[in-house]
């Protein structure tokens, strides 16, 4: 089982072959002009290539948002993978509007290997067998919502195939900061994320951390800044 995290990312530089499916999932012109916009910034096609997804993969996204990261899954999968998109109940307490994201996106680009859903995420029912599972830029929300991650995690675990990877994307804060950073800055301690992903499971996990120089103070909201927009969901 593999968990691999990413904190701040800047430049990425992965030792993984290059797939065909990414590139070419990166360069469809069908793609909303700006995503393709942002694709340089945000180093997709890099975290694409370390993550390892391949053609025919089934994938959980949580938290799509605005569905960047869900064109370029579906695309990498093709018609034999599937991805399947789940936005937190929880947060929708606390920005309503946020409902709009994901449908506005998908009338757009429409995907027939996407299936959308909204769930409690320490409470729902996952499909077996998962190959991979992303988190963009939520796993600190996770924390200031309440969500059960422990219970979250256990989930996540139960529904991955052996070797199946978990991937987190997330801006870091400062070590040993207060759980008050994850919903004031928008940001998650590494450290802490890591062990406590660790210690919801049994398995064997071999974990990943790539945590390139930082884009601002860490004391710093990443919302609103180049930041997050070049990292955004």
């Amino acid at each position: 089982m593999t968990v691999r995290l990413f904190f701040q990312l800047v430049l990425l530089c992965s030792t993984f072959a290059a797939s065909a499916s990414i590139d070419e999932a990166i360069n469809d012109p069908t793609r909303l002009s700006e995503a393709r916009e942002r694709d340089a910034v945000r180093k997709s096609a890099e975290i694409l290539r370390f993550s390892g997804l391949q053609a025919g993969d089934t994938v959980v996204e949580i938290a799509p948002a605005g569905g960047y990261y869900t064109a370029l899954l579906s695309r990498v999968v093709g018609d034999d993978g599937e991805v399947l998109a789940i936005d937190p109940e929880r947060v929708f307490e606390y920005f309503p509007k946020g409902r709009e994201g994901f449908p506005a996106y998908i009338e757009r680009d429409p995907r027939t290997n996407v299936t959308y859903r909204t769930d409690f995420l320490d409470r729902m029912e996952l499909p077996g067998d998962v190959d991979q599972i992303w988190m963009v830029l939520y796993y600190h929300d996770t924390i200031w919502t309440g969500e059960d991650r422990n219970a979250m995690n256990q989930l996540f675990f139960d529904a991955l195939r052996p070797g199946g990877t978990y991937l987190v994307i997330d801006h870091h804060a400062v070590t040993g900061a207060p759980d008050s950073v994850t919903q004031e800055l928008h940001r998650g301690d590494a450290a802490m994320i890591r062990a406590e992903i660790r210690s919801s499971t049994l398995r064997d996990l071999s974990i990943y951390t790539v945590a390139i120089r930082e884009l601002m103070d860490l004391s710093q909201s990443t919302l609103g800044t180049s930041a997050r927009i070049g990292f955004g969901a």
